[in-house]
């Protein structure tokens, strides 16, 4: 559920405003959105009594809640339609192309499936001489002839072993083996031209850069997810905070004003007993004078609480505005985060098909190579006597390379997918925990929008009848008064007896 599921807590819920604020709203949504009461008792824990524990507790806030917009328009939000999400999102992407050097764009891409292309055909062009070995045979066998009777013929007349058998056994032996020195050298081409292109190449690179960056990536993520639960507590303990303060400072205003009434009141009957002609007593001027400074105290511990009580909610919720960079900070390292991981699958998972491909290639070709020499080798040994026999042997030598690079090639086409299959296993681990992240900030956005409207809507008492009284003559309507206390001769002196 919310508070990056935790389990519900329905004694935090009965002591923190704010946090039973989040789950009364929370519920409601899921209200809402159609869910039973005992699907969100399943789902997340909250059952229908919480709720009534929680509205009990929090009759005086309901009012509030109930009119609350948060969780359906939250001003503070920042998701994949901002731009600010979009240029986290880019700023990502940009990073990681420079780090590895390579953009990932559509030409870079066709290139690379054209070099494996481009291995498949050498293959092919193999596989269709092997294929071809009648047709091949056929054509060539008059100009293998040819070919040979040269070749011995100059070879052996310096020997003076010049024959027509020679020559018609040189012949023979041409036209069955002029398939062999074709693949023996389509063979040396292939392997060849693979170091040449070398396929796959610049994409094992990217993927190696991205194995490392996954690593950071995750860390990013984990630390917005962190980061995100310690802004959502401390926002909750200021949003409790302010709760409690405007509590207290409303209990003091409604005792100091209690205690101002009480004096109002017996000031009201003074002056009431003045204006029909009754002397005060001494007791009764101290009493009256007492309710004039008690008042007039009263009128100042109201203002004064009110001032300290309300800067200090002010200072709360600027306090709590101020963290709103904070929440997009964590927004914008996930929207990087994922378009780092969007970048890495739009490469790894075709490097590994590739890769794979690429090493069934070059595994085929190391076969047909390794026959290829075998049987130009069984020639150049059953036709060791000419310059023929020199030829099979060197294309034999040939094809035994091409074999042997063959093999080194699909190894390290395999290694390279096995590399870019970690990748995708590693990437689709960040993508996992970046998803849970979003998932963390749109329910934490929403607690967040939420603290603010509460702590936007505290209220300080402000009593409209109070105020503090002018102090005036206690002698009875003016005609009477309570004599001079510094002439101990006055008559009017009502100390004296008279």
């Amino acid at each position: 559920m919310s508070h990056f599921g935790d389990s519900f807590n329905i004694t935090r819920a009965l002591s923190s405003p704010s946090y039973a604020k989040t789950i009364w709203c929370n519920y409601m949504h899921w209200k809402k959105d159609g869910l039973s009461p005992e699907k969100i008792e399943e789902e997340y824990g909250v059952s229908a009594e919480d709720i009534g524990q929680i509205e009990t507790r929090w009759q005086n806030k309901l009012a509030s809640w109930k009119s609350s917009t948060a969780l359906d328009e939250n001003k503070y939000i920042i998701d994949d339609s901002d731009s600010s999400w979009d240029d986290a999102y880019k700023r990502g992407q940009e990073s990681i192309q420079k780090t590895t050097g390579y953009e990932g764009t559509q030409g870079q891409k066709n290139g690379q499936i054209w070099n494996n292309v481009g291995q498949g055909a050498a293959l092919g062009a193999r596989v269709a001489a092997s294929a071809c070995k009648g047709l091949i045979n056929g054509a060539t066998t008059e100009f293998g002839g040819k070919l040979t009777s040269k070749i011995v013929e100059k070879t052996f007349k310096k020997t003076g072993k010049w024959t027509p058998a020679v020559q018609d056994k040189a012949e023979k032996q041409a036209g069955d083996g002029a398939f062999i020195l074709i693949a023996c050298a389509l063979d040396g081409v292939s392997a060849a031209t693979y170091r040449i292109a070398k396929p796959n190449d610049k994409q094992h690179n990217v993927v190696k850069e991205l194995a490392v960056d996954m690593g950071n990536q995750m860390n990013s993520t984990v630390g917005a997810q962190a980061n995100l639960l310690e802004l959502d507590e401390n926002n909750m303990a200021l949003g409790d905070e302010a709760n409690a303060g405007i509590e207290e400072a409303n209990t003091d205003i409604v005792d100091t004003k209690t205690e101002y009434d009480f004096y109002r009141d017996a000031l009201e009957y003074l002056e009431k007993e003045k204006t029909q002609g009754h002397e005060f007593t001494e007791d009764e001027t101290e009493l009256y004078e007492e309710c004039i400074k008690y008042m007039t105290e009263n009128t100042e511990d109201v203002e004064m609480t009110q001032e300290e009580a309300g800067s200090r909610i002010s200072e709360i919720h600027d306090e709590m505005a101020n963290t709103q960079e904070e929440y997009d900070a964590q927004a914008e390292t996930i929207a990087s985060v994922e378009g780092v991981t969007d970048y890495a699958a739009s490469i790894d998972k075709t490097q590994k098909t590739l890769c794979y491909v690429e090493g069934g290639i070059q595994t085929a070709s190391a076969g047909f190579a390794g026959i290829d020499a075998y049987k130009a080798g069984s020639m150049a040994a059953s036709t060791g006597w000419c310059g023929l026999g020199v030829a099979y042997g060197a294309a034999a030598a040939v094809a035994g390379v091409a074999a042997a690079s063959d093999v080194c090639a699909a190894t390290e086409q395999f290694n390279w997918a096995e590399e870019a299959g970690k990748l995708v296993k590693s990437r689709e681990g960040v993508e996992k925990a970046n998803a849970e992240s979003l998932v963390s900030y749109d329910e934490n956005i929403d607690h967040y929008a939420l603290y603010m409207e509460d702590v936007e809507g505290l209220e300080l008492i402000d009593p409209d009848d109070m105020e503090a009284p002018t102090e005036t003559d206690t002698s009875s309507n003016g005609t009477e008064n309570l004599g001079d206390p510094n002439n101990p001769d006055d008559p009017n002196d009502p100390n004296k007896k008279k």
